[in-house]
C-alpha cells in the first residue's frame, strides 16, 4: 500500500496518472483489468480512489504503460521512457563510435608492428606486401563485403526478425492481447494473480458490491 501524506495527493495523482495512461492507450477497464488478471472492481476502485493495488501490481502496470513507478504515483512528472529515449540513444551512438574508433586503433597498431618488424630487417618487403593484400582478402572474406548481403547487413536483419521475442511488451502486443482473447489467454502472466493471492482484497471488493 501507498504512504500518503494528510491531503492525500499521491493516491489523487495514482488515479489521474492510471486514468490518463489507460485512455491514452485506448484501454477499456475491463480490458485492463483482464491485462492484470484482476476483477474490474478492483481495478475500478483504484482509479476511484477506494483501495489501491499492492507493490507487485503497481510494478506491472508500471512494465505495461513503459513509465516508473514514481511518474505512476505523481511523485515526478518525467515520463521515464520519454526521459530516457535520447539518453539510451546517445549511448548507442557513443559505443558504436567506440567499437569502430577500438577496431581502428587495433589494426593500425597491427599495421605499425608490422612496418617496424620490416624496418629491423626481420620482414622482406615482399612478405610485408603480401601481408597486407591477405589481410585486405581476409577481411573482405570474414566479413561478406563482396558479397549482395555482408555481414552487418545480416546480423541487423537477424536482430530485427527476432527482436519481437525479445520486446513482449510493445503496443502492438498489448492491443493485440486486448483484441484477441486466444492470444490472451496463452500469453505471459503479469506476475501474482490478485484474486487467487490476496483473499483479502476480494471480501473487501464484494463487500463493496
Amino acid at each position: 500500500m501507498f504512504v500518503f501524506n494528510k491531503k492525500g495527493d499521491i493516491l489523487s495523482k495514482f488515479t489521474d496518472r492510471l486514468t490518463e495512461l489507460r485512455e491514452k492507450r485506448g484501454l477499456s477497464k475491463q480490458a485492463l483489468a483482464d491485462l492484470l488478471e484482476i476483477n474490474r472492481v478492483t481495478y475500478s476502485n483504484w482509479e476511484l480512489g477506494k483501495s489501491q493495488p499492492n507493490f507487485v501490481s503497481l510494478a506491472q502496470i508500471a512494465k505495461l504503460f513503459g513509465v516508473s513507478t514514481d511518474y505512476l504515483l505523481g511523485l515526478t512528472n518525467v515520463n521515464s521512457h520519454q526521459s530516457n529515449h535520447e539518453e539510451k540513444l546517445n549511448e548507442f551512438y557513443k559505443k558504436r563510435e567506440t567499437l569502430l574508433q577500438d577496431f581502428k586503433n587495433k589494426f593500425s597498431g597491427l599495421l605499425y608492428q608490422l612496418m617496424e618488424t620490416h624496418a629491423d630487417n626481420l620482414l622482406t618487403q615482399e612478405e610485408v606486401d603480401k601481408f597486407l593484400r591477405n589481410t585486405v582478402n581476409h577481411i573482405n572474406i570474414f566479413f561478406d563485403l563482396d558479397k549482395e548481403e555482408n555481414y552487418f547487413e545480416k546480423e541487423v536483419q537477424y536482430w530485427r526478425r527476432n527482436y519481437e521475442h525479445i520486446n513482449k511488451f510493445d503496443e502492438d502486443y498489448v492491443d493485440e492481447l486486448v483484441t484477441n482473447p486466444s492470444i490472451r489467454n496463452d500469453s505471459i502472466k503479469f506476475g501474482n494473480n490478485i484474486e487467487t493471492n490476496n483473499p483479502k482484497s476480494n471480501k473487501l471488493d464484494d463487500n463493496e458490491k
